[in-house]
This record gives structure tokens, sequence and C-alpha cells, in this order.
């Protein structure tokens, strides 16, 4: 059986049929805590479809604490998702846009807008989209739709969090004007694997600059990732080459004999921190610390990348530093050492802030989001893992440092 569902004006609408999409029953339900509605949703072997995972879950939560329930907890999958997923459309359409391009501006479905007609026009509006993409719902067997289902209390919980996060960045900007910042610190990781979201860490490299983007220091270590290297056949992404044979990374301390310049380095309340896809580095550096037991590295941080990228894309390190940064201005970097990104981040972020004649400041302010603090980044991405820092697996923190390492740093 398939159940559509539909959420409006306090009522719960439903539109079930069977895997040829023939009629088996319809209605609507009051409650969310309804026990036939519960059934159909959580015991009744369906499937479950809504059109808007946010909408729908907000409305049950709302539709719940008007009648003094909590919102139950069931699986269903995002119908808005999977025709984006089948058409390939370049955006997300709202359920009437789509019902308008499906059925025509004119369609009298469009009139009927109660719970109990928008849950049929979506089971028809899924029946017509797997028609003309020739699929059938066997077809799709919902193995390429996994990541398109979700558990309504997964998505309250993902959206408090995201409030929660955007609550941090307000509190980090609204705090930015009462640190005295003197220089600025790009940083770069880089990991052996990531397995089950957990980083092992194999290197650190930083360049410090001041104000005016003149260098102060640079900072470079390898470090023994305690656990094997991972980097090619990863699962469709490109397979990754560091600098430096794994021999190299294997006889250099563990990253907890870093520890204390690492956080010397980052926690310095005269500096403020940036990278490139900086969130990656933060999550790897904290669940690396995390299995060792080492308390977390607290510092606020700016993502480059957020700043270069299109809306809706990411632009890469490497297509960033090609197009602002003038050809005079360019070195022989070594591709994936860390040190070398975080001196290539920080040209990026130099020549960004020169063509368009804006200060950080300037910057930090259009582009909010760019700007977080590690603490809050991290209770936000634990948010969304199934498994949370302090139930990850923990490892043995071994000194001393050992002999014939392939460490450097300097300033």
């Amino acid at each position: 059986m398939l159940l559509f569902l539909s959420l409006k004006d306090q009522r719960i609408g439903y539109y079930q049929v069977d895997e040829n999409f023939t009629r088996y029953r319809a209605g609507h339900f009051d409650s969310p805590l309804d026990r036939d509605f519960l059934l159909m949703a959580q015991n009744g072997g369906t499937h479950c479809f809504v059109f808007d995972a946010e909408e729908f879950s907000l409305g049950l939560e709302a539709l719940a604490k008007s009648k003094g329930d909590k919102p139950p907890r069931f699986r269903c999958f995002e119908a808005r998702s999977i025709l984006f997923y089948l058409s390939g459309a370049n955006r997300e359409w709202t359920f009437r846009e789509t019902l308008a391009a499906m059925l025509g501006p004119d369609s009298p479905r469009l009139n009927k807008t109660s719970a109990e007609d928008e849950a049929a026009s979506l089971a028809f509006l899924l029946r017509e989209a797997l028609l003309y993409f020739d699929k059938s719902f066997d077809d799709l067997d919902f193995n390429p739709f996994n990541f398109m289902s979700f558990e309504t209390y997964g998505v309250l919980n993902a959206i408090y969090q995201k409030r929660a996060f955007d609550k941090n960045i307000e509190d980090v900007h609204a705090n930015l004007p009462s640190r005295t910042i003197e220089k600025l610190l790009f940083f770069d990781l880089e990991c052996a694997n990531c397995v089950d979201g957990i980083g092992k860490v194999c290197e650190f490299g930083c360049v410090i600059v001041d104000l005016d983007f003149n260098v102060i220091g640079r900072v470079f270590f390898t470090i023994d990732p305690d656990d094997r290297f991972m980097l090619r056949g990863r699962g469709g992404a490109p397979d990754l080459v560091l600098a430096y044979p794994e021999k190299v990374y294997f006889d250099s301390p563990k990253i907890a004999y870093f520890e204390s310049k690492m956080r010397a380095l980052l926690e310095d309340p005269s500096t403020l921190v940036g990278g490139f896809a900086v969130a990656n580095d933060v999550s790897f550096l904290a669940t690396d610390l995390d299995s060792y037991e080492i308390p977390q590295i607290e510092y606020d941080c700016f993502d480059v990348q957020d700043w270069v990228s299109p809306e809706g894309a990411s632009m890469s390190l490497e297509n960033a530093y090609r197009e602002f940064v003038p050809t005079e201005e360019k070195s022989a970097f070594r591709e994936h050492r860390s040190v070398d990104d975080a001196e290539m981040t920080m040209l990026v972020a130099k020549f960004y802030l020169k063509q368009n004649g804006k200060t950080l400041l300037d910057v930090l302010q259009e582009r909010p989001s760019s700007l977080f603090s590690s603490r809050g980044y991290i209770s936000y991405w634990l948010s969304k893992q199934d498994l949370p820092l302090h139930k990850r697996p923990k490892r043995i923190v071994s000194f001393p440092y050992p002999s014939g390492h392939g460490n450097h740093s300097g300033s």
C-alpha cells in the first residue's frame, strides 16, 4: 500500500492506494495521535509520502500541540525530492507549481485545496510522473531514494538544530566588534580516512597574516593518523594523492602531541581563523580529538568557499585560485599539502576582497553564514549523525615524539 498525506487547516488528509495506484480508501484525521492514523502510518506496512518534509513535519508538530499531543514518529518519502530526481529539474517547485506544470494552469485539481484533496492530488502527481518518465513503482525499488526518506521527528530535530546554529552565528557576529583582531590564520587539514565520520588527521598546515595580508608565519606538521589510508576508490569521489609517502606520516607523532600547538594557534583571541570548505576541517579535527578524549579546541572561523561560490554551487579551491589570484601572484603549490592549500586559500581571500573593493568585515556582514564558531558547528553537525561524539570508539594517546619523524614547523 502507498499512503499519501497532506496537512492543512488542522486536518491530516490521506489517500491510500495499492502499488498500481488503485484507490483503497481516503479521508482525514483531526489528531496526529488518532489510533487509525498511527496504524496506517506506522504499522501498516505502507510507504508514506508527503510533498515537503519540513513543511509537513512542522505542521504535524503544530497540530499535535494544539491537541495537547506529541508529534508521532514515522518514516516518509519526500515526493518533491523524488520528482526533482526523476525530472533533473534545476530547481524544486512548490506543490501547486508542480501540479500546474504537470496538469496545466486550468486544471480543476488546482482549485481543490482541502487536506484530503491535496493528498489525492499528490498521489495523482506521482502516478503521472512515473508514467511520464516511463517508470513503474516497482522500477523505483526505493534504493535510489533512501536519501529522500526521513523520520518526522528527525526532520524536527534538524530544524531545531539549524535554528540553534543560526543563533550561534548571530552570537559570533555580535561578539566580533568586541574582539581585537590583529591576525588572520588560514588552515587546512588532510586525513588518511574519515570512516564513520571520524577524521584521522595526517597533516595540519596554516599560514598567518596581518590584516593587510602580509605573511607573518607558516606552521606545518605531519601526523600519524593511527589508522589506514583510504584515499582511492572512494565511492565515486576522486582519488587523492597526498604530498608525502605513508611512511612519513606513520613516523610522525599522533595528534595528541600537537594539540597544545594547534590550540594556541586557533584559540588565540587576537586571531580570526579562516579556511576553504572549513566546516569539513572543523569536523575532522573535532572527531579526531574526541577519539583520543582530548578536550575540544574552540574558535570562530570563516569560510572563503562561501564567499566565492555561485548561489547553489560549491567552487573548488583550485578553481577559485585560478579565477581570483592574478597570474603574477601565483606560485607552484603542491596539491593536497595542507600548508600550501592554506596559503592558496589566503591568496583567494586576499584577491577576492581586492577585486571587489571590500574589507573582511564587509564580506562577513554580507555573508553572515560564512562566519561561525567551531563549537556551534559541531553541535549542528552531531545532530545529523547517527553516532554522537561521546559514543565514538576511543584510541590511545601515545608519547614520546618518534625518532626519524617527517615534521616541519616554522613562523
